[in-house]
């Protein structure tokens, strides 16, 4: 018997999703299928994100706002490295285009 588990096509799944713990009061951590990305802390009447390595992400008067600085900053690095990606593949298809029309003119010169 096989069990096949299927998600509506509008679900994300659940390794995409952000998850927010409050550990303590004004503080707020999120992450991501286990790997932590950043935390809001409460100061002031304001809200000061910062990112998985530290670096302050802004201030913010909304809570909310804070929260989507954290994961856009997320979203913008798995865009920044899907496009090293898709240059890379670039890159090696054109040399290996480059590489066949160099054996076919080679070869149509004999």
């Amino acid at each position: 018997m096989t069990l096949e588990l299927s998600h509506p096509a509008d679900a994300q799944p659940e390794s995409s999703l952000v998850s927010w713990m409050s550990p303590d009061r004004g503080l707020w951590v999120a992450s991501r299928g286990g790997e932590y990305l950043g935390m809001v802390e409460r100061r002031d009447n304001r809200y000061f994100p910062t990112d998985a390595k530290g670096r302050s992400v802004g201030s913010y008067e909304d809570f909310t706002a804070a929260q989507i600085a954290i994961d856009h900053d997320n979203l913008t690095v798995d865009l920044d490295r899907r496009e090293r990606i898709i240059t890379r593949i670039t890159i090696g298809l054109a040399a290996f285009s480059a590489l066949g029309i160099t054996y076919a003119l080679g070869f149509m010169q004999r």
